[in-house]
C-alpha cells in the first residue's frame, strides 16, 4: 500500500511539476514568432540529426562494453539494450526504468554476473556525471554568461553525489553489512578494478567525452539551420562550444528534475534558460529546445519498440530457459572433458 502511494505520488508530482514548468515557459511567448521559427526549420535535417544521435548512442554502448571488468557482452547487443532502456524511460511517467530494463536484459535474461552488470551501469552514470559536470564548469568558465552563477548550486550537489557514490562503491567490501550479499562484493571489485587501472579509466572518460561531443554536434546542426546568434560569440567554433554546453546542461537538468514523460517541460525550460544567458530570444530558444528534444528522444524510442518486437522483453521466460539449457549443456560437456582427461591419466 505504501509503495503504491509512493509510486502514484511521484507520478502526480512529476506531472504537476512538468505542467507548471510548461506553463511558465509558454507564458508570454509570441506564438506567431514561435510557429514561424518552427516552420522555417529545414525538417529534412532531422535525418542527419537522427543519424548523429544514433552514432552517439553507438559510442555510448561501446563505453558500456569497456566498463565490464570480466567477460563483456558484445557492443552491438549493448547498443540495443542501452537504447531500449532509454526509449522506454522516455515513455514512462517516472523516468527510473532505464537501469532496471538494462539490468534485466544483460543479467536476468543473458546470465551475466549481476554484480558486474550493476557496477557497469552505475559506473556509466557516474562517468557521465563527471564528464558533463566538468564540461559545464569549463564551458561556463570559457563562454561566460550573465545570470549563470546560480548553476553552482546545481553543479556542487551533483559533484557531492558523485563523490559519495564513488566512496561507498569503492569501500562496500569493507562494510560488514554487505557481506551477506555476494552481489555487492563483485560490484565493489568492479569499481576497484577500474580505479586501479588509470589508463583504462582515462580511456573510458575519453570515450564518454566523445559520445557527448557527438551529441553536441547534433544540436549544432539544428542551431546553424535556425540561425541562432549568441551575444559576444560569432564564429562557428564558439557557437559549437556554447551549444555543446547548452545541450549538456539541458539534458542534465531535464534528467534530474521531475516532469512529464520524456522530460517534457524541464527540458525546454533548461534550453530557454541556458540560451537566454547568451541573449537568444525566448521564441528561438524554445523552438531549438523542441526540435532538439525530438532529435534526441525519438531514435531510442524507435529502437526500443523494434527491440521489444524482435527480441522480446528483458524478463522473457523463454529466453531465460534457453540460456539455462545452454549453461547446463556446457557444464555437462566440461564435466565429460574432465572425466576423459582423468581416464587418460589413469
Amino acid at each position: 500500500m505504501l509503495r503504491q502511494i509512493w509510486l502514484y505520488g511521484r507520478i502526480l508530482v512529476g506531472v504537476a511539476f512538468g505542467v507548471g514548468v510548461a506553463y511558465f515557459i509558454v507564458r508570454g511567448v509570441d506564438w506567431p514568432e514561435l510557429l514561424n521559427q518552427l516552420s522555417q526549420f529545414n525538417w529534412v535535417l532531422m535525418a542527419p540529426v537522427f543519424g548523429v544521435v544514433v552514432a552517439s548512442n553507438a559510442v555510448r554502448a561501446y563505453r558500456w562494453h569497456m566498463l565490464f571488468h570480466r567477460e563483456a557482452p558484445r557492443p552491438t547487443f549493448l547498443f540495443f539494450v542501452e537504447n531500449t532502456g532509454q526509449g522506454l524511460n522516455n515513455l514512462a511517467p517516472i523516468r527510473v526504468v532505464a537501469e532496471p530494463i538494462q539490468f534485466g536484459y544483460v543479467s536476468l535474461r543473458e546470465g551475466y554476473d549481476r554484480g558486474v552488470v550493476l557496477a557497469s551501469i552505475i559506473l556509466g552514470r557516474m562517468t557521465d556525471l563527471v564528464v558533463t559536470l566538468g564540461s559545464l564548469a569549463i564551458g561556463f568558465a570559457i563562454f561566460r554568461a550573465e545570470g549563470a552563477a546560480y548553476l553552482r548550486w546545481v553543479i556542487l550537489p551533483l559533484i557531492g553525489l558523485v563523490l559519495i557514490v564513488a566512496a561507498i562503491s569503492l569501500y562496500t567490501h569493507k562494510i560488514t553489512f554487505f557481506d551477506r550479499f555476494p552481489i555487492f562484493r563483485t560490484y565493489s571489485a568492479a569499481w576497484q578494478d577500474l580505479v586501479g587501472q588509470p589508463r583504462r579509466l582515462i580511456s573510458v572518460l575519453a570515450v564518454t567525452l566523445t559520445q557527448w561531443l557527438i551529441l553536441g554536434f547534433a544540436a549544432f546542426i539544428v542551431a546553424v539551420d535556425q540561425g541562432i546568434r549568441l551575444a559576444g560569440y560569432t564564429n562557428d567554433w564558439q557557437l559549437f562550444g556554447v551549444i555543446y554546453v547548452v545541450v549538456i546542461g539541458t539534458m542534465t537538468l531535464g534528467a534530474v528534475l521531475p516532469g512529464l514523460p520524456s522530460g517534457i517541460g524541464p527540458f525546454e525550460a533548461a534550453a530557454v534558460a541556458f540560451l537566454g544567458f547568451y541573449g537568444v530570444p525566448k521564441e528561438s530558444a524554445l523552438a531549438f529546445g523542441l526540435i532538439i528534444h525530438m532529435g534526441l528522444f525519438i531514435p531510442p524510442i524507435v529502437i526500443a519498440i523494434g527491440t521489444l518486437i524482435i527480441f522480446g522483453p528483458p524478463w522473457s521466460t523463454r529466453h531465460r530457459m534457453r540460456r539455462l539449457r545452454r549453461e547446463r549443456r556446457a557444464a555437462r560437456q566440461a564435466a565429460a572433458a574432465r572425466s576423459a582427461a582423468q581416464e587418460e591419466e589413469i
